[in-house]
Order: structure tokens, then C-alpha cells, then sequence
């Protein structure tokens, strides 16, 4: 009979697994990485495999203890779990009533349940959502010292002014990050960065519970650096979009220092109910410049910035678009001095901001946005996620690439629940270089993937021309 000890922290099998048993274990928990031969090659003599259990110790993060179970089941091996952890919580203060302000859903209320009924785990709840009311519940379930990580300083601002339009007081409510440093309130609400940076105090803040925004991030070193020295911290959670990616080292990460996958909202089922808006997604065909030398091009980078960020026949698609739907535009980019910089100055109308536009700034301009009617604003990728735009009628995609979180974080961005119920999505089919060429079809199979309908489209010239003033080519 085996023992796994379960620890906030790091569990233990005791005794140790003999052969040929051990060895089997041991490599049921060690992963490689999605891109181990680049990996290997880039670090000599590392085979870009990462062992989650140890050798010497048996030791494991207890985030994997389901693995570790798992295994046992199928080997057939006699275990049992000492786990000394209680997740106490009063189930009658959850109720649709429970914030301030709104009418919980019956997903959230669920996924609050599910999550305080297991005390750690990573709860998947599409964009748009409503995953800060999910954090918000919990924590008024919990009442205990909390800190919420979360990725950029504009987010602590956004989440901080969500706690307090859901009940929360204002003294209950610190803030760590930049020049402000408070970590005695009941919530803090802090950036990844800033807490790396005094890691080694972190023990001492008492926290009981630890709820990571936008979880996707958890594969970082910074991420999990801090994850690691919250001993203190029984209860730990984790929120995002898209809990899991395609590369298992990645999600086996992410599921170390804060649980198993406890609750999967799609994107898909929020459009069946009503919740978030029905995409429509205009694939829009890219096939100039016909240039054997972008087509020639094996350095994936030099193909990007010239078939997309320079491709002045794909920008002036972008911007004839942009000018000519009706409602509300976002534009997203990726390279902010390169892809950025050309159409700011082909749409000197928008709305403009990116990673070095003040955080205040920021709060402003999308404030001013979220109140408008009509009007184009221009974004990097610091809109990737997180930040609340609703009510946007259209969403062009000028950025492409292939990441799967990415494509579903921007997407979301334009699911927001308006009146009109639809949302015109604009992406490009870039075939001026076959790397990408792939990225484009990689992000038409995510978005079948999410169920939504997709249609591969060519501009109507004649009209794009009329807005520009101008020839397309």
C-alpha cells in the first residue's frame, strides 16, 4: 500500500516506487516540450523533457495529484491520500443576488461552486463571460486574505474598479503594482512582475488564497516563481478563456502550482445562450504583392513585416474597411513600431494605443470609446485580453500569426453582447508566403473549432477604392 501525502505546495508518495514500477512512473510524469528539438538545440545536451516528479525525494507538485492517482488506477497499485486540507465555504451565500449591481448566471454561479467545493483548480470561462465576477464571487464567499494576480498595470486598475461596482469597500481593496504598494488589505490586486520582484517576502504577506487572471500566462518562470513561494495560500485558482493550449509541458505547468481543470465554458455554448454575440467571419483573401521574393522568404519574421505590417495592399484593405462599416471598429496589431506606426498614420482618425500609452490614458480613451456610437480605434496587442470593450460591431484582425489563445482572446474582444446581436469579424487569408498562408489556416480551424461559421471572401475593390480616394494596388 502507497501513501501521497498531499501538501499545499508539494505532495509525497512515501515509500518509494520500486522497479520496474518506479521507472514507469517517472515517465508517465515527464513531459516534452511542443518545440523540444528547437529547445535542444538552442541548450545542448537537454532533451526538452521536464520531470515532474522527483527521483530522490518522490516528491511531486500537488497540482498533479490527479496524474499521479490517474497512474496509480491503471497500474493497479493499492494507494491512499492523506490530504489534512479543509476548503470550508457557506454554499447559501451563493446566489444570482450575491453582487452588487447584477444577476449572477447559472454557469457562474456553478463555476463559483465548482471551484470552492475542490479549493483548487482552474475554472475555463470563454471571453466575455464575465470571469471577474467569477473571481469577485469567490472571494466574497471565501472572505479571506486574497491576492489576484494578473498580467499589466491597466488590469489592477479594471479589476480593482470591478470589486468595487460588485460590493466591495474601497479599504478592503490593495494595490501592488508601480509606485503603489499595499498588501495588508483583505484583496490585493497585483501584476505578475511586481510580485517576481519580492518573491522572497511573500511567506511572510499571510495570504490563504491566490486567484490567477488570465491563467494562460502560468507556463512563465516569473509566473510560477511566485506560485511557488504562496505557501500559505490552500486555496489557489486559476481563470482564463483558454485554460489549456496545445502543448501538454505547457498545461501540465499551469496545472502544478494551482489544480486540475474544474469547469469549461465555451465560446460556442455563451452564443447558444444568448450571451454573446453570433459572429460572422469574413476570411478576406490577401494574394499581392505578387512578389517571388516575399514568396521565397524562409525567415518567418522578415515574411510577417512584408507580407502583413508593410503589405501596402493589406493595409489599405484594413483601413477602406475600417472607414466604411458601420458602428464601432477595433483594429488589432501585433508590431507596434512597425504594423502599428503605418496605420496610424493611414487612419489618423482612431483611437490610438499601445504597450507604451500611459495606463490613465488608457482608461480614458477606452472609456470614451465604450460610450461612442461610432469611431475606430487602433490597438496592439495590449488588448489581447482582459481589458472590457462591449458593444463593438466590427473586429479586424490586422495582426494574423497562429497562437490559438491569442486568435480566441482577440476574438472575444468583439463577442461582447450588443443589441445587434452580430459581430462582423475580419480576418485575412494571407497567401503572399507560405508561412502565412499556414498561420491563416491554423486560425480558420480555431474558429471551427469554436463552432463559428466562416467565409472565405474576396473585397469589393470598387467600393474599398471610393473610401481610400485612391487605387488599391
Amino acid at each position: 500500500m502507497y501513501t501521497i501525502k498531499k501538501g499545499i505546495l508539494r505532495s509525497k508518495i512515501e515509500p518509494a516506487v520500486p522497479q520496474p514500477y518506479g521507472g514507469r512512473l517517472l515517465k508517465h510524469m515527464t513531459k516534452k516540450a511542443a518545440n523540444a528539438f528547437w529547445m535542444a538545440k538552442a541548450k545542448p545536451g537537454w532533451s526538452g523533457e521536464t520531470a515532474f516528479l522527483s527521483a530522490k525525494t518522490w516528491s511531486f507538485p500537488s497540482g498533479l495529484i490527479g496524474q499521479v492517482v490517474e497512474w496509480f488506477e491503471e497500474t493497479g497499485l493499492d494507494y491512499t491520500i492523506e490530504d489534512e486540507t479543509e476548503y470550508p465555504f457557506d454554499e447559501s451565500l451563493i446566489h444570482k443576488d450575491m453582487l452588487k449591481g447584477i444577476e449572477l448566471r447559472d454557469y457562474q454561479i456553478e463555476s463559483i461552486k465548482v471551484a470552492l467545493t475542490f479549493g483548487r483548480g482552474l475554472l475555463g470561462v470563454a471571453t466575455g463571460g464575465g470571469k471577474t465576477e467569477i473571481i469577485v464571487g469567490i472571494c466574497k464567499v471565501l472572505n479571506v486574505k486574497t491576492l489576484i494576480m494578473v498580467e499589466r498595470k491597466n488590469l489592477v486598475t479594471q479589476t480593482r474598479k470591478r470589486f468595487i461596482e460588485r460590493g466591495f469597500s474601497s479599504k478592503d481593496l490593495g494595490v501592488y503594482s508601480g509606485d503603489t504598494k499595499q498588501n495588508d488589505k483583505l484583496i490585493t490586486i497585483a501584476t505578475t512582475q511586481s510580485l517576481k520582484n519580492i518573491a522572497k517576502e511573500l511567506p511572510e504577506w499571510g495570504v490563504k488564497c491566490i486567484i490567477a487572471d488570465e491563467v494562460h500566462h502560468a507556463k512563465a518562470r516569473t509566473y510560477l516563481k511566485v506560485l511557488r513561494k504562496l505557501n500559505g495560500a490552500k486555496w489557489r485558482f486559476g481563470v482564463s478563456g483558454t485554460v489549456f493550449s496545445d502543448d501538454e509541458l505547457d498545461n501540465w505547468y499551469r496545472m502544478s502550482y494551482l489544480g486540475q481543470k474544474l469547469y469549461d465554458m465555451s465560446t460556442a455554448t455563451l452564443v447558444q445562450q444568448n450571451i454573446l454575440s453570433k459572429p460572422i467571419i469574413k476570411l478576406i483573401e490577401i494574394n499581392r504583392p505578387r512578389d517571388p521574393n516575399l514568396a521565397a522568404l524562409r525567415d518567418y519574421h522578415e515574411a510577417y513585416k512584408q507580407g502583413v505590417a508593410y503589405n501596402a495592399y493589406r493595409n489599405k484593405i484594413i483601413v477602406g474597411l475600417a472607414r466604411s462599416v458601420a458602428g464601432k471598429t477595433l483594429v488589432l496589431f501585433r508590431l507596434k513600431d512597425d504594423h502599428g506606426k503605418v496605420l496610424s498614420e493611414m487612419l489618423p482618425e482612431a483611437i490610438y494605443l499601445d504597450g507604451d500609452t500611459p495606463s490613465e490614458a488608457r482608461d480614458i480613451l477606452r472609456e470614451e470609446f465604450n460610450k461612442s456610437k461610432k469611431g475606430i480605434m487602433l490597438a496592439s496587442t495590449i488588448f489581447d485580453e482582459g481589458i472590457d470593450l462591449p458593444g463593438i460591431n466590427n473586429l479586424i484582425i490586422a495582426s494574423g500569426g497562429k497562437s490559438v489563445i491569442k486568435v480566441i482572446q482577440r476574438l472575444g474582444r468583439g463577442l461582447r453582447k450588443n443589441k445587434q446581436m452580430q459581430v462582423h469579424v475580419f480576418d485575412f487569408m494571407d497567401n503572399t508566403n507560405n508561412y502565412l498562408t499556414k498561420h491563416s489556416w491554423e486560425r480558420v480551424n480555431i474558429y471551427k473549432e469554436e463552432q463559428h461559421d466562416v467565409k472565405l471572401t474576396k473585397v469589393n475593390v470598387k467600393r474599398l477604392e471610393n473610401v481610400l480616394g485612391e487605387k488599391l494596388e
